[in-house]
């Protein structure tokens, strides 16, 4: 692929479908606002951390399975169907400025992805489900959206849905009454593990006292014995 560092006000850039496999075109390339590099053949991301300019980076339908070297101002990243199965809380922390981000027909499976998105404050659309790529696993998770919209209360799209005050509420409240149900689960098991450790300690004293008894009785035998050896020996 031709290198397009020539081109020094190129701000939009669109090569689908070309069977690229690397970024290396795009060096230098300093005031490239808009990129688009869907249906390849990518594999890693590279050569867009110093595009300081970049707000839109789309790499769907490539072979990606780490999400790094990501320049700080970008406000749209799409990654949909690729090969991702989570991602570093500290690199995505650091995109402060960051609005839309699809990660639809992944790899990720964990519900606690969640929780790293929570420092993107200017988040307003998030897709682990797309009409257009498929679905990653999270969004089959039990609860997943009552979870994310209570996590992420600043998204206003989940999945292509729009988020009303309505499922805000309700997410709230579902939240509320399973952490209530599981807080009331964890003093239920406290309750018993107490119950079963007072029960072993009983067990252990009973050992303790057996053994006590079983020296005890031994040495009773030993004492009788001995006074029936002098018997014998007088007589």
């Amino acid at each position: 692929m031709k290198n397009f560092s020539h081109l020094l006000q190129l701000e939009y850039l669109c090569l689908n479908e070309n069977n690229l496999c690397n970024m290396e075109f795009i060096n230098l390339c300093n005031e490239l606002k808009h990129l688009y590099l869907d249906f390849n053949e990518i594999t890693q991301i590279e050569y867009v951390y110093e595009l300081k300019n970049l707000e839109t980076l789309s790499l769907c339908c490539n072979k990606i399975r780490l999400v790094d070297n990501l320049p700080d101002n970008l406000k749209r990243l799409l990654l949909a169907s690729n090969l991702i199965d989570n991602l570093d809380k500290q690199i995505i922390n650091k995109l402060r400025n960051l609005e839309e981000i699809n990660l639809a027909n992944n790899l990720i499976n964990n519900i606690n992805i969640i929780y790293k998105l929570e420092a993107l404050k200017n988040l307003k659309v998030l897709s682990f489900s797309d009409p257009n790529f498929g679905e990653s696993p999270i969004s089959s998770l039990n609860s997943y959206r009552v979870y994310t919209i209570h996590y992420l209360p600043q998204i206003e799209i989940l999945d292509s849905i729009l988020i009303t005050e309505e499922d805000k509420l309700e997410a709230e409240n579902i939240y509320k009454k399973k952490t209530m149900f599981y807080t009331q689960k964890i003093k239920n098991f406290y309750r018993s593990s107490k119950n079963i450790f007072l029960f072993l300690k009983m067990i252990k004293q009973f050992f303790i006292l057996y053994k006590k008894l079983k020296i005890m009785f031994f040495l009773k035998r030993i004492n009788m014995l001995k006074y029936l050896e002098v018997t014998i020996f007088i007589l």
